[in-house]
């Protein structure tokens, strides 16, 4: 790999992963809710404990919060400054598995090819690009499978500190996201050796005993967390975020998905654009060896990638929650397996499967240049349907349509842009047997789409969060210490941060259960305990909610939204 194409892939991961990171406004929930338990723990002096709400908030370990609170004890509190530690957190995986995978391969090559497939995944650059901890979760795993292949594979003689390293991301990804992380590395790892006919020699010498006492000191903080709140800290971090969360879908709208078992390989058909030929194929190649030990090292590395993306399907699909990026580890072993695709064809440009990488090459690009086309217009022919329909019921929403589309979203055509010239130019590479020009133009693809989405996702989530920023900006010029404020119809724990508050008061407060019926809500402000204090109640418009007009009035509107309030919140209003 020459210089120059060294700097321009630099350059190119620089920009796609820092620039712009804080122009688009927090989205809800996840975004809302981490960045509020952040603050919260920095208010209240509580480095263990995260609180939202005025409450023990334990969806999630502490560590994202710590990266965050980090970053905006050098930068300040900025949308900007709570998002990069994630995306660092990707430049280094892909940092970190360039120089690994020439460790194992000492093949430069195939080491970028596989590294900068790895870097240009929409899925993974979108998720990169958000205060969420999917992307460190899936460079913790990452590197503890990595160095447990080149413990027992490729450095043998000083396999005991490779697996220590191992271990040390085994456990850092457990005080990521909890078992999750132990939950589909270790049967990988298992499984890997048992094909191999290995498991005994690594289990000796793998140094159990030291690995599980650096497992654990990596994960210190469980032991503070249940010394401190005991059953508390056990059951609503392991009972109900855990094992609920795999019984039970704890995301209303993924409920759908609760027994669609083939939802995560749908997923990667759709994120993995323009690599999914590459990645099916390489798949289906990997399995060329049967249930024999491997002998050459990709070929051991493409089983390998190949077992641990069978396992993380599997143990997610089975799971009652289902968001799209839960099967974000596999993505760095996806392209693994785009890697050795190309490796295969290098060698032979009769490589089996060809048909199966056009079709599912084609067909995804195809589907997004369609949408690229459709979408836009669909979506300004039928706007008045869609958003009258989207705009009914009473559960609380994380967005409220606004009533017009910004004529920014054109930006949606690029994916058919980018789709045919993807198209038309990899046509032509592959009728000149090109290899290096077709593994070349799916890799600058790559970029071009996570570059789209990534603008896209400013464009999209600016025009839906504008409204509700700027009911945000005006009522935190106007509450004050004894304001009350709630949160009807709608669930947005941005609103938290932009507001600069940390409590909201439960919806219970304001709405009539007496007058509510299916299909509406009744607001009132007859059971306020205390109504000389301004009451402002957040919700959206809409014939889902009424509200009692002696003693609700509209204070302002910010379509969709509107702040409802009492007699005194409409009198000190400014």
């Amino acid at each position: 790999m020459n210089r120059k194409i060294s700097i321009i892939f630099i350059i190119g991961v620089v920009l796609l992963y820092l620039c712009f990171l804080g122009a688009a406004p927090l989205f809800d929930r996840d975004e809302g809710y981490y960045i509020s338990v952040a603050i919260n723990m920095l208010d209240k002096h509580s480095l263990f404990i995260p609180y939202y709400n005025n409450s023990i908030w334990l969806e999630k370990p502490v560590l994202l919060y710590w990266m965050m609170q980090a970053t905006t004890a050098i930068l300040g509190e900025s949308v900007f400054a709570f998002r990069l530690p994630i995306a660092c957190c990707g430049i280094l995986m892909i940092t970190s598995m360039y120089f690994l995978l020439n460790t194992i391969l000492k093949d430069r090559k195939n080491s970028f090819i596989i590294t900068a497939t790895a870097a240009f995944m929409p899925l993974f650059v979108y998720i990169s690009r958000s205060a969420m901890i999917d992307t460190p979760l899936t460079f913790f795993i990452a590197l503890s499978l990595l160095f447990f292949f080149i413990a027992t594979e490729k450095d043998k003689l000083n396999d005991r500190k490779w697996y220590y390293f191992s271990w040390l991301f085994l456990g850092l990804s457990f005080f990521a996201k909890g078992p999750v992380g132990p939950a589909i590395v270790l049967p990988s790892m298992f499984v890997y050796l048992i094909l191999q006919r290995d498991f005994w020699r690594v289990f000796k010498r793998a140094n159990i005993p030291v690995g599980v006492i650096i497992f654990c000191l990596t994960n210190f903080w469980y032991f503070v967390a249940f010394w401190k709140l005991g059953d508390v800290f056990w059951n609503k971090f392991f009972v109900e975020q855990v094992f609920d969360r795999g019984a039970t879908s704890l995301v209303g709208w993924t409920a759908i998905f609760t027994h669609f078992s083939a939802f995560y390989i749908i997923v990667i058909l759709l994120t993995t654009v323009p690599f999914v030929g590459a990645i099916v194929a390489g798949f289906l190649l990997s399995f060329k060896g049967g249930f024999k030990p491997r002998e050459q090292m990709f070929d051991k590395l493409a089983i390998f990638a190949s077992i641990f993306t069978i396992i993380t399907l599997f143990v997610f699909s089975f799971s009652a929650t289902k968001l799209p990026h839960y099967v974000l580890p596999v993505y760095p072993f996806l392209a693994i397996l785009v890697g050795y695709f190309w490796s295969n064809v290098k060698s032979s440009l009769n490589v089996p499967y060809k048909k199966t990488f056009w079709t599912l090459f084609s067909a995804p690009v195809l589907l997004l240049s369609i949408a690229g086309v459709l979408v836009p217009i669909l979506s300004y022919v039928l706007w008045g349907s869609i958003e009258g329909i989207l705009s009914k019921g009473t559960h609380a929403n994380e967005y409220t349509l606004p009533n017009t589309l910004p004529i920014s979203s054109i930006v949606i055509f690029s994916l058919a842009i980018i789709g045919i010239v993807t198209l038309i130019a990899f046509i032509r590479a592959y009728k000149k047997k090109a290899v290096d020009k077709m593994i070349t133009i799916s890799i600058i693809s790559g970029f071009c789409y996570s570059f789209a989405f990534a603008v896209i996702f400013i464009v999209i989530n600016s025009w839906l969060q504008n409204p509700a920023l700027e009911m945000a900006k005006e009522l935190r010029v106007n509450i004050n210490n004894n304001s009350k404020v709630v949160e009807v119809g709608i669930a947005k724990p941005s609103l938290y941060y932009y507001i600069g508050i940390d409590y909201m008061e439960p919806d219970s407060e304001v709405i009539d259960r007496k007058k509510s019926i299916k299909g509406l809500l009744y607001l009132s402000a007859e059971n306020i305990s205390n109504n000389k204090q301004p009451l402002y109640i957040l919700t959206r418009n809409g014939d889902a909610i009424k509200y009692d007009h002696k003693n609700l009035f509209v204070i302002k509107k910010y379509p969709p939204y509107l702040i409802i309030g009492n007699k005194v919140a409409k009198e000190t209003w400014q």
